[in-house]
């Protein structure tokens, strides 16, 4: 038999409805929302703001106002190094399939999902060459969240030369930064 405290000893007010029970309401003594519970209601609040009134966050229309760094939000799942390779993978045009990614290295198709399931990993020697075919960062590749760069980024087309092109880059840009205003 379970005991409910009487009206007296409740922390909240309570009322009686008509068939004799308690309802315990909250008063204004309740405690403000916490740091985490204030940034999620701004952060919803701010992306209402872009859905239409009759609209679901579902819906890949709702989803096309907000920025990648806000979708990522929406999915706020930490990314692991298979799930990146897979997302990467997958966004490539015509997409690539596991043996297709597993030839470029020599290794089959099993050992390709291997990675992407995270029962194994990549050597650290094969990355390079991995975010090169994959065309994205070394960077995002192991670290990175949210969806894969845009192959035609700046970063990503940096990260795909080779370190003489790279040399070629860097000299550019310090006799850029010596004549300031300047084109040549």
């Amino acid at each position: 038999m379970m005991l409910e405290p009487s009206p007296n000893e409740a922390p909240f007010p309570a009322e009686q409805t008509r068939s004799g029970i308690y309802v315990w309401t909250p008063s204004a003594r309740a405690n403000a929302a916490g740091p985490p519970a204030a940034a999620i209601a701004l952060f919803r609040a701010r992306f209402l703001a872009f859905m239409n009134t009759n609209s679901s966050i579902a819906l890949q229309a709702s989803q096309a106002a907000l920025h990648c760094e806000h979708k990522a939000a929406l999915y706020n799942q930490a990314m692991s190094l298979g799930k990146r390779i897979r997302a990467a993978r997958n966004r490539l045009r015509p997409e690539m399939t596991q043996a297709q990614l597993g030839e470029a290295f020599g290794i089959t198709d099993k050992a390709v999902s291997a990675w992407e399931r995270d029962t194994t990993s990549p050597e650290l020697d094969k990355i390079a060459k991995l975010a090169k075919i994959l065309k994205v960062t070394c960077a995002w590749l192991l670290s990175g969240t949210g969806a894969p760069p845009d192959p035609g980024s700046v970063e990503v087309q940096i990260d795909q030369l080779s370190a003489h092109e790279r040399m070629m880059i860097t000299t550019v840009l310090e006799a850029l930064r010596k004549t300031p205003g300047q084109v040549a």
